[in-house]
């Protein structure tokens, strides 16, 4: 269930875990889902630029990013 959309980032929750879907492609879009906490998801509602460094940051940490069709 989509909780909330901010900042070209849709929060996500299924079963109690929390995702951020977000499209990493360049020329192509390619959604994504990675796995965030609630701090996260706060700071990626706060502003887009607290919102760009969540995404950097998760993928800085080679967090797992499932492609989602949509």
């Amino acid at each position: 269930m989509i909780i909330a959309n901010a900042h070209g980032v849709k929060i996500i929750k299924e079963n109690d875990t929390l995702y951020a879907r977000y499209d990493r492609g360049e020329i192509v879009p390619e959604f994504v889902d990675v796995e965030i906490n609630q701090e996260e998801a706060d700071r990626i509602l706060k502003s887009e630029r607290d919102a760009y460094f969540v995404i950097m940051q998760t993928q800085n940490e080679n967090r797992r990013h499932e492609k989602v069709e949509v």
